[in-house]
């Protein structure tokens, strides 16, 4: 067999010489060996031409990662489609010649949280520039089992399963925390690395009890949010001495600053800039950077690429930093995140990390709902583990008064919290259960 498209998959294939047989690559309903998966991709790549557009349905990792792996190889165009291909790619023992690292393979949409979803074309080459500085900062080996959380659609879930395979480690992808499932997926796993949103890991640490004496993971790499304390204190208690990394970047830029070691006392420092990424705080302090790990483009609506950097290479981030002296990256908030709330305009990053250093709130989002008597009225929805402690109103009075230029409605989400596929709170969702004082909230101010 050839191992072929050297560089991605040149340690799964020599894995897969060493124990063919062995599940590697784990979902929620079955697993592939490592000689079925490295065969799949080859038969994937073996079946497309350069630039052909490959569409995939669905969540199993055990059918979008051979055809991602398959288009990564070849330089066909991997993108999610419900009404793309709903079954694994044909097996191949030999491989065609790889395309170019520079060419797009992937056709990625981001989640439109915070504007509209755009798509974006990605190449290998970044990707494996990328993997080859985390495994700089980060050590991992293809001995590591490495869990993912979340969906394709969110953008660390496919670089994290690319990654994987590139390290030659096994993989496990769970779409969604679900307690039997994910139970399941832990025993048969038993990862040593989980990649995800800060709410997903802690969603999976709440499982931990059940599983005491078992393996657990020794490392944490979380992104999309910060994690809160209540998170980090929960993690913590689930698998004493997790070594918890954090990194900040975009789905345009990919990781632009990595903290190895999460520092709890200064939550606000994502950490030191990822090596060769260059940034600086422009107009209003928003994030100018320059990365070698960018996406190719954005795909506009005729097809056609659209540039995402400038003709300098700087791309432009919608949020607000200060870059200290010691090249570390501090993020202040969104640059277009305040909410009109009656004429009095508040910066949600400020309130959300004061609500959010209460240790039994666990996140909190302030969200503009619509109101009868004005346009907006911010509301802060904050999640918790079980009813607030006694003194709860007091102390949230507290943390209103000193950051709040007026009164604001607190309100305590109920039931599971609506999500992107990432594991983010979902703003909008968020706003809209909200509105008119429904079933999901409980008002506690």
């Amino acid at each position: 067999m050839s191992a072929a498209g050297p560089g991605l998959l040149a340690r799964w294939a020599r894995a897969a010489g060493t124990a063919p047989e062995a599940p590697a690559v784990f979902a929620p309903v079955g697993a592939l060996c490592r000689e079925e998966l490295l065969c799949r991709a080859l038969g994937a790549a073996a079946s497309l031409a350069p630039g052909q557009r490959c569409p995939v349905a669905g969540e199993d990792v055990r059918i979008w990662l051979p055809w991602l792996a398959g288009c990564a190889l070849r330089g066909s165009v991997w993108t999610l489609d419900p009404m793309g291909r709903s079954e694994g790619p044909p097996a191949s023992g030999e491989a065609p010649a790889p395309g170019p690292e520079d060419v797009p393979c992937m056709a990625l949409r981001t989640t439109g949280t915070t504007g509209p979803a755009r798509r974006l074309l990605r190449d290998r080459g970044a990707w494996l520039r990328c993997f080859a500085a985390e495994e700089s900062l980060l050590g991992l080996s293809p001995a590591d089992r490495v869990l993912v959380l979340g969906g394709p659609q969110f953008s660390l879930v496919p670089y994290a399963a690319l990654r994987a395979l590139h390290l030659g480690a096994a993989l496990g992808v769970l779409p969604r925390v679900r307690p039997g499932v994910a139970r399941r997926l832990l025993t048969a796993l038993a990862p040593t690395v989980v990649y995800g949103a800060p709410a997903l890991v802690a969603g999976l640490a709440r499982l931990a009890p059940a599983a005491r004496g078992g393996p657990r993971p020794q490392r944490i790499i979380t992104g999309g949010t910060r994690p809160t304390p209540a998170q980090i204190a929960l993690l913590h208690s689930a698998w004493p001495g997790v070594r918890i990394a954090t990194f900040y970047g975009t789905a345009e830029t990919s990781f632009l600053a990595l903290q190895p070691e999460l520092d709890a006392r200064d939550l606000a420092d994502v950490g030191p800039l990822f090596p060769g990424v260059e940034a600086v705080a422009g107009a209003g302090g928003r994030l100018r950077v320059r990365t070698p790990y960018a996406a190719l483009a954005e795909e506009g609506p005729d097809g056609a690429p659209r540039p995402l950097a400038d003709a300098r290479g700087w791309i432009t981030v919608n949020d607000r930093v200060a870059v200290t002296g010691s090249g570390h990256l501090r993020l202040l908030g969104r640059a277009d995140a305040c909410i009109d709330a009656g004429g009095v305009l508040l910066d949600p990053a400020p309130l959300e990390h004061g609500l959010e250093a209460l240790p039994w709130i666990e996140e909190a989002a302030l969200v503009a709902v619509p109101d009868a008597r004005r346009t907006t009225r911010a509301v802060a929805a904050v999640v918790t583990a079980g009813p607030p402690p006694a003194g709860a109103r007091a102390a949230l009075r507290r943390v209103i008064r000193g950051l709040a230029p007026a009164p604001l409605r607190v309100a305590r989400v109920i039931g599971v919290p609506p999500r992107t596929p990432g594991g983010k709170l979902d703003r909008r969702a968020l706003a809209a259960a909200l509105a008119g004082g429904g079933e999901r909230g409980e008002r506690l101010l």
